[in-house]
């Protein structure tokens, strides 16, 4: 639910700022539907783009997804799962112990 009202209030909040932008230009030019029709339009992209990045990820920061995907990539070409990698905590702990009593 958390992600369907951020996209409905992406949307909505990018329309009517876009329209309040061009509403004030065109009270401040006296030229009245042209600029409010414009950045409503531009508002309205605006929001479909947001809302286009946020379902494919992209609002993550900056290589921050790149990083995560490389990271399971080369989990993936050493053959480890994240099963696995877990698996062998308690083995390498064990180990250390047995070194220590020798």
């Amino acid at each position: 639910m958390g992600l369907g009202m951020r996209i409905g209030i992406e949307l909505v909040v990018s329309v009517l700022v876009g329209g309040g932008i061009g509403l004030f230009i065109d009270n401040k030019l006296n030229t009245k539907p042209i600029f409010m029709l414009a950045f409503l339009a531009l508002g309205f992209a605006a929001g479909v783009l947001n809302v286009l990045r946020l379902t494919k990820g992209l609002d993550q920061a900056v290589g921050l997804g790149r990083a995560m995907r490389n990271k399971e990539g080369r989990k993936k070409q050493n053959g480890e799962t994240k099963n696995e990698t877990k698996a062998k905590v308690p083995e390498q702990i064990g180990d250390h112990l047995k070194r220590d009593q020798s």
